[in-house]
């Protein structure tokens, strides 16, 4: 999967959520109940969907910072490299 594709299915959702948000300021009624619910459930999916790329650098670096001190990459405590030390 190249990069480009990688940001683009990464942007995907966040742009989902941004139109739910316009959804919410723009409807009343019903609408802007159901709107309310799709964006609580959904805003955690979509936090978790973004956290891989975010952790590369390719979108939102800064929370790929973040998001390491709750989602560690799994090869985070293998040792590069092992040397037998002689006393």
């Amino acid at each position: 999967m190249t990069k480009e594709t990688m940001v683009a299915l990464a942007l995907l959702p966040i742009l989902f959520v941004i139109a739910l948000v316009v959804v919410i300021i723009k409807s009343q009624g019903v609408i802007k109940r159901i709107a309310i619910a799709l964006l609580t459930l959904l805003s955690p999916i979509v936090l978790i969907a973004i956290v891989k790329p975010a952790q590369k650098g390719l979108i939102f670096p800064t929370f790929g910072q973040v998001s390491l001190l709750f989602s560690e990459p799994e090869d985070l405590w293998i040792p590069l490299a092992t040397e037998i030390i002689d006393p």
